[in-house]
């Protein structure tokens, strides 16, 4: 059981910081205890504290200092306890190491900082806390993020030989159930394993992680969803079952599940595996510029429009499209918020000439784009009826994965169900544009290339402006897509072709928040977004 040191020689902040600690986490111990905390003068300068901290022999221990104990000058008292604890570490040099002070900034700069502190919890910032609850959950982020940081040697959290892919997906997972879950984890679907290495497959913004589990030495690997609460995921064990005669011909190349939530300790959370599937994922296959890519997006794409020809459209059920395209207040807040952000970058590219002339400045954007998102639900744009059919429904290039067949199998069941015509072939295209142009050698982080990747579709993704594609595999899909359209009766052309656009446009809102994409990538999504905004104004489908 860890635990928690409290160093001060304040009694009331004393008492309040194990206080919180307290409440942050009930089942560790807290020092020093309540009778040593109620002492008018807890500690006499650092030698009563050195005395204190060598009567501590566990290993599994956070020491929260205050740098500065006594009533000298502040920064000096600072600089004198950062030295104190730098000598002190060599006793205890399996500690993790919290400094605890108002004057974060002046104690990082000190010298001996770096090479004895891992982590700072800034007196000021927790006294901004409005109320008790943020003050706990401010508490509780800064002591989790500090032990996560520092491994201790031995303890095996993790358990050795495991390496873990970086990504925004794996941190967040991190973030969200700590590593001594992925150490769980490991050790119930890897036991034996040799050289495992872990990758999220997903980013986990709704809140559950795809996670692949692979051995390259033994041939070994499994997929799993995680989530804090069954009721996540729960659903997707039977989705498939569910929707089989519907899914034709998409339904076998669905991943197969264990129809079992496997729980973890102490309730963290929950998963499933899926059946393991040797390949990689379509993102991987289409970073490495092969053939391979391209073919399994040409495979997919077939895929997708005989699930769209397999019933005639006048036969597919009706659905109103704000009932299917939902914004949440959390997304509309976001989009505001991303839109104040953009208009700044869009600032920056007008004043560098790399700003499109077809669309107004990036400030006039964003009010336009806040103000559809406020008004998502109970304006023109979604009150109009669309054609569904059973689709995937998150279908991105980490969530196709590629067999050693060169086969595509689809995997996270989470939004399989009705969606609008299309809406797969579009989401994918979407996410190959925003996951590859240019994330390979890290240039979508400048602007250069920004003038390109709008002036490829000026209008919409129907009406490519020549040259050569940005993206071909984006482009690949939506060229399934418009020959299928071109299939059908203009009647019909123009109910599918508004789900399409509706669609796009309800993904790029969110994409335009998207805190993994570089600001220029959002400022695209935000760019096209406006775009098809325009273009589903003119429908004749809209009641005027």
């Amino acid at each position: 059981m860890p635990t928690v040191v409290v160093i001060d020689d304040r009694r009331l902040v004393l008492m309040h910081l194990c206080a919180l600690i307290e409440e942050a986490f009930p089942a560790w111990i807290v020092l020093p205890k309540k009778a040593r905390r109620e002492r008018k003068l807890p500690f006499k300068g650092w030698d009563d504290v050195v005395a204190f901290l060598l009567t501590i022999e566990d290993e599994d221990v956070v020491l929260c200092a205050d740098l500065a104990l006594s009533n000298g000058s502040e920064y000096a008292e600072v600089a004198k306890g950062v030295h104190q604890l730098s000598e002190f570490k060599v006793s205890r040099p399996r500690w993790t190491y919290l400094a605890c002070t108002m004057h974060s900034s002046f104690a990082r700069h000190r010298p001996e900082f770096e090479g004895t502190f891992d982590g700072v919890l800034d007196k000021a910032e927790l006294e901004s806390k409005p109320n008790h609850k943020l003050a706990v959950n401010f508490i509780q982020s800064v002591i989790e993020n500090v032990r996560r940081r520092r491994r201790l040697p031995g303890t095996q959290i993790i358990p050795a030989g495991v390496s873990i892919v970086d990504s925004l997906g794996i941190r967040l997972f991190r973030a969200a159930f700590s590593d001594e879950v992925l150490g769980e984890i490991v050790r119930q679907v890897a036991e034996g394993w040799r050289s495992v290495s872990v990758e999220a497959l997903t980013s986990g913004y709704s809140g559950a992680y795809m996670l692949k589990l692979s051995s390259g030495l033994q041939g070994s690997s499994v997929i799993l969803k995680v989530a804090k609460s069954a009721s996540m995921i729960e659903s997707e064990l039977h989705t498939i079952d569910d929707n089989l005669s519907s899914l034709a011909p998409f339904g076998s190349h669905f991943v197969q599940i264990e129809k079992q939530l496997r729980q973890l300790a102490n309730g963290q959370g929950c998963y499933y595996r899926q059946v393991p599937v040797r390949g990689t994922t379509l993102l991987r296959c289409c970073q490495a510029h092969s053939d391979e890519g391209m073919i399994a997006v040409e495979k997919i794409a077939q895929l997708c429009v005989r699930v769209l020809s397999d019933v005639a459209v006048a036969d597919r059920p009706i659905i109103i499209a704000h009932e299917r395209f939902l914004l949440t207040q959390v997304d509309v807040g976001r989009i505001e918020t991303s839109a104040k952000f953009l208009s700044e970058v869009g600032e920056i590219l007008e004043g560098n000439g790399l700003w499109p002339k077809d669309v107004p400045d990036g400030k006039s954007i964003g009010e336009e784009l806040t103000e559809i998102g406020q008004s998502w639900g109970h304006g023109n744009l979604t009150d109009v009826g669309l054609r569904e059919a059973v689709q995937h429904g998150d279908l991105n290039p980490g969530n196709v994965m590629i067999d050693e067949s060169a086969s595509p199998v689809l995997i996270d069941f989470q939004r399989v169900g009705m969606w609008p015509l299309g809406y797969d072939l579009g989401r994918l295209s979407r996410l190959l544009r925003m996951r590859l142009v240019g994330a390979l050698n890290g240039s979508d982080w400048f602007p250069f290339d920004f003038l390109k990747w709008c002036d490829e579709y000026k209008g919409t993704t129907e009406d490519p402006a020549g040259g050569e594609s940005v993206c071909p595999e984006a482009s690949r899909c939506e060229s399934a897509f418009f020959t299928y359209v071109h299939t059908l009766n203009l009647r019909d052309q123009e109910i599918v072709k508004y789900g399409y656009y509706l669609g796009a446009l309800w993904d790029l809102l969110k994409i335009t928040s998207y805190q993994d994409l570089s600001p220029f990538k959002r400022a695209w999504a935000q760019v096209q977004s406006w775009r098809i905004a325009q273009r589903l104004m003119k429908s004749s489908l809209l009641v005027r």
